[in-house]
């Protein structure tokens, strides 16, 4: 999409591509207030289907999912109000261990959907999160030191050297078989994903994807025009950080006529970021989640874009963002790890890829100057970055716990 691409190494000249843009920030005790992960009686997110509720209560780790957001308002509450200026960094927005992928090709972490402009603790704090969660869940404690030396060994290297490039975690080849199917298998599961749309809201849906569809067009002449044609349509029910997040699956008709070849697409609808208060987002903020997988992201899309609003306005309703699915895909499963050195494997080339990432420009160079302010500060934010890992953790767990026991009563979804 070449004006997309345009508008966005315009946006990245202006955000960390090749410009020191800085924020403020401090390092500060943070109260103990656990209720920031409790969810209430009152809450509107318990209005929601009872297969979510059973994700929450089946582990820390997938109640920590759910709230991204107030952790890394957490993070900026922490280091809101530094006397010395951070660099502001792309952010992958919601760095854990379960966003790590693979393909039959590529791996790494995935889905930019909370990506944006912000400190770089922003995603380490996060990322450590994880990495002590799992541990304590599987009692690793005693290990989890040095595995998430591991993570600040990767992010430095990563600093230090935008070309290295790291063998694939051995998990990954024992994760790429999993995601392994026929192009048929994988067209009729993603179809079994697909649920029915009211139909006020077809019409809407389809003016949508035709806006999409004309964008990608232009900016992909080499596309047949019966590429994004709809076979089918359907809601998405997936996840539990975007568990409440609109989402749209369809299967549309490919480089051929030939149903094989079809493609998946998922649109989703763009998450608000607005409460989060030391991040920045772009003028034209559906753009930052193209901006994320481009300077962060290593996982190739065959389609990635937006669907434009028909006009901009107050009432303008939030905008979509649009990817392909690829039939190898999968998502590492934090319980198939086996051990504490194949965990610290992970999170090596994760610290890699952010460290990369971080500074990176659309055009695939790097600002020196805010690579190098970062890791000058590197030896004295990580004892800091671990404290507050572990508070967190330790908050999200005492949630947790009050959360599982408690009956809520939710409702079905539509």
């Amino acid at each position: 999409m070449r004006r997309v691409a345009a508008i966005l190494i315009g946006l990245a000249l202006t955000t960390g591509g090749s410009t020191c843009a800085l924020v403020q920030m401090q390092d500060r005790d943070t109260p103990n207030v656990p209720s920031r992960f409790a969810i209430a009686d009152s809450d509107p997110r318990v209005l929601i289907e009872s297969s979510l509720l059973d994700r929450l209560r089946s582990s820390p780790f997938a109640y920590f999912r759910f709230f991204n957001r107030q952790w890394s308002q957490a993070v900026c509450d922490a280091f809101g109000d530094d006397p010395d200026a951070h660099p502001l960094a792309n952010l992958h927005g919601d760095a854990h261990l379960e966003q790590y992928a693979v393909t039959e090709t590529e791996h790494g972490l995935d889905d930019f959907d909370d990506s944006a402009s912000g400190p770089a603790v922003i995603d380490l704090v996060r990322f450590s999160s994880s990495v002590y969660l799992v541990c304590t869940e599987f009692r690793w404690e005693d290990a989890s030191q040095q595995v998430i030396d591991q993570f600040f060994n990767g992010y430095r290297e990563g600093l230090r050297n935008s070309d290295l490039v790291v063998p694939p975690p051995s998990i990954a080849d024992r994760l790429r078989p999993l995601g392994n199917r026929t192009q048929a298998e994988f067209l009729a599961w993603a179809e079994s994903l697909m649920h029915p749309i009211d139909s006020e809201q077809v019409d809407e849906i389809e003016a949508g994807f035709q806006r999409f569809s004309e964008l990608t067009y232009e900016e992909r002449p080499e596309l047949p025009r019966h590429f994004l044609d709809i076979k089918r349509i359907g809601r998405l029910w997936m996840g539990i950080g975007s568990a409440l997040t609109e989402k749209i699956l369809a299967r549309v008709e490919g480089q051929t006529l030939d149903p094989l070849d079809d493609v998946i697409l998922e649109g989703k609808q763009l998450a608000d970021l607005s409460n989060v208060s030391c991040i920045q987002l772009p003028k034209a903020e559906i753009e930052r989640v193209l901006i994320g997988t481009r300077t962060i992201g290593r996982l190739n899309h065959l389609i990635l874009g937006y669907v434009p609003n028909r006009e901009d306005g107050p009432e303008t309703p939030p905008p979509w963002w649009v990817k392909s699915w690829d039939a190898s895909y999968y998502e590492l499963d934090c319980n198939k790890l086996r051990s504490p050195a194949e965990l610290a494997e992970v999170v090596y080339d994760v610290g890699v890829q952010l460290g990369q990432g971080h500074f990176r420009g659309l055009d695939g160079s790097t600002s020196e100057s805010a690579r190098l302010w970062q890791l000058e500060a590197m030896p004295e934010l990580t004892p800091r970055i671990r404290r507050l890992s572990k508070q967190l953790v330790g908050e999200l767990i005492d949630a947790w716990e009050t959360f599982k026991s408690r009956d809520f009563s939710p409702v079905e979804a539509d």
